[in-house]
């Protein structure tokens, strides 16, 4: 299952994360997308519940190596 989300953030557009591969794909406000693997479902739901999503996204995923999406 795909869960996709909007977020209310200057920096996140959205993201979409699916439970069955553990990807993350992160779409940015400067319409880069990031696409990161093997994140855990805890780690997912602490990012999506996150009162902060840009602080939640540094704090938790911004040190892992994510592969941008060319367009």
């Amino acid at each position: 299952m795909i869960k996709e989300v909007q977020h209310n953030s200057s920096m996140i557009k959205g993201s979409s994360y699916n439970e069955e591969t553990r990807t993350l794909t992160v779409r940015f406000m400067n319409d880069s997308e990031y696409v990161y693997d093997e994140i855990e479902p805890e780690v997912y739901e602490r990012f999506v519940s996150a009162e902060s999503t840009g602080r939640a996204f540094n704090e938790n995923l911004k040190s892992r190596v994510g592969t941008k999406i060319e367009k």
